[in-house]
């Protein structure tokens, strides 16, 4: 279903690093994997490292080591929320491409200075979620622009002692993490996944049994997860309801990242490239809506909730089976063409 993974044990890298003008080969041999997760494992809380290209500026790191001689690490532990520390605010930086959006008085510290080419990220994933969390971090997930491919990316396994910023054991997990090698992601869309990946493989499996392709398995997850008890309006602070189907399957969520520039332009929406996760309209990532973006044509969506709640009343049921939202999905499906 999913190719084997990449160890921790890989000792160099090959990535790429996007600048203004071009993409430059760049062989970043110095940043061995299995001692940054020795670093990560020291940080408490939700945690993540930030790599910082010291060939783009001068840069005031957390800690700075021969080791990586030409990229600065910041340390971001006891994050209070998946994605705050992994932008600029206005308030901070005059380079923020979302100026307007509120600095939150919870968060401990400004992001660096300095081009973004990579991201060390603790996402502790139980056994139970792997199979799940695996399809989520494969060339086959909607959120694919949000890691930029299983080429950009090497998940994380578990260290084989507790880390001081540990409260799982090692022995529970499947994955400690990920790390991202360069920033040729969507940042709104990332943290969208994260938000959508905290669920175990059960449901997940369900689908593949029943033959349907890993994205559109992903999908229905997404809309009915809950054992199909749950209507996804009861999710809405992380996927919004009228997200569309379609637009999952396809793999096209909505540039909310760079479609905001200050000078009305739009950009690549890259995190790489400086652009600032969208907060305000993160659930909405596969909503084709004007509003977010003007460039968005007019698409069909089906009204998932409301023909949730038409279902459960004709058929006198608080809550539906699998196959009964599995009947809603293939629906929505045709009718989003």
């Amino acid at each position: 279903m999913v190719e084997k993974i990449e160890s921790i044990e890989t000792p160099k890298i090959e990535t790429m690093i996007r600048t203004k003008a071009k993409l430059v080969d760049a062989v970043v041999d110095e940043l061995d994997i299995k001692d940054l997760q020795k670093r990560l494992s020291t940080l408490q809380g939700l945690a993540f490292i930030i790599i910082i290209g010291q060939e783009d500026s001068i840069v005031d790191a957390s800690e700075t080591s021969p080791k990586y001689g030409r990229f600065g690490l910041h340390y971001r532990p006891n994050n209070p929320c998946m994605g705050g520390h992994l932008r600029k605010y206005g308030e901070t930086h005059k380079n923020s491409t979302r100026p307007l959006d509120n600095w939150p008085t919870d968060l401990t510290q400004p992001f660096p200075d300095g081009k973004p080419v990579g991201l060390v990220y603790r996402y502790f994933v139980k056994k139970e979620n792997k199979e799940y969390f695996e399809a989520m971090f494969s060339d086959a997930s909607p959120w694919v622009s949000g890691f930029g491919g299983e080429d950009n990316r090497v998940l994380l396994l578990p260290p084989k002692i507790v880390g001081v910023g540990d409260y799982y054991n090692p022995s529970q997990l499947s994955y400690y993490g990920f790390y991202l090698k360069s920033g040729n992601f969507d940042p709104t869309v990332l943290v969208n996944l994260l938000k959508a990946a905290q669920k175990d493989s059960k449901l997940f499996l369900e689908c593949q049994k029943k033959r349907l392709t890993i994205t559109e398995s992903l999908t229905f997850c997404q809309f009915f997860y809950g054992t199909t008890q749950m209507c996804p309006l009861q999710n809405a602070y992380s996927f919004d309801p009228n997200n569309s189907i379609r637009r999952m399957i396809e793999q096209r969520p909505v540039n909310l990242t760079g479609n905001r520039n200050p000078d009305g332009s739009f950009g690549s929406g890259l995190w790489g490239d400086g652009f600032d996760y969208n907060r305000p309209d993160m659930a909405c990532v596969f909503r084709p809506d004007k509003s977010l973006d003007p460039r968005e044509k007019k698409e069909k969506t089906f009204n998932v909730p409301k023909k949730f709640v038409e279902v459960k009343k004709q058929k006198g049921k608080d809550f539906l089976s699998f196959e009964e939202c599995l009947e809603i999905f293939n629906e929505a499906k045709e009718y989003e063409g």
